[in-house]
């Protein structure tokens, strides 16, 4: 299993990677420290995918959608 550092772009750009090759069609976040690991994803790492469109803001049409609005608002 990978483990991925650097800067938000960075991130998203090998998160890109992975899915673009055909190595991965989801991503298991682990917690390397609470509170705020997740948090920081979603604020910064996100939005790098979002200008992308590797994720989109669409009701529920992807599952990692959901699970960042859900984050977003303070949801599991």
């Amino acid at each position: 299993m990978p483990v991925l550092g650097g800067t938000p772009a960075d991130i998203a750009d090998r998160l890109e990677t992975f899915l673009g090759e055909g190595d991965a069609n989801g991503f298991t976040l682990i917690a390397t420290y609470t509170p705020g690991c997740f948090e920081e994803f979603v604020y910064l790492v996100v939005p790098e995918l979002q200008r992308a469109q590797s994720v989109v803001r669409t009701g529920g049409a992807r599952r990692p959608s959901d699970t960042v609005d859900s984050i977003a608002q303070g949801g599991a």
